[in-house]
């Protein structure tokens, strides 16, 4: 319901992909971003370890067919 909210205001993308995302949760945002007609990204920051673990930073691949998404949008945007 929010999220179809988010959608019809005008949301473009979700993150799927996130270093402490679980594969079962990688899987379902992926299928929801695919219902939705919304671009499926990932994070590309980095804000320190978790839990006293050390930072994941590089750790996390991020599909190109992400960034072609993104990039189609931005020319759309112009």
């Amino acid at each position: 319901e929010v999220l179809n909210r988010l959608v019809d205001a005008g949301l473009k993308g979700i993150e799927v992909w996130h270093s402490k995302h679980p594969a079962w949760a990688i899987k379902n945002f992926t299928e929801l971003a695919l219902d939705l007609g919304l671009i499926a990204t990932g994070g590309s920051d980095c804000h320190g370890g978790y839990n006293g673990d050390a930072p994941s930073i590089g750790s996390l691949k991020i599909p190109y067919h992400s960034v072609a998404e993104l990039k189609k949008l931005k020319s759309k945007i112009r």
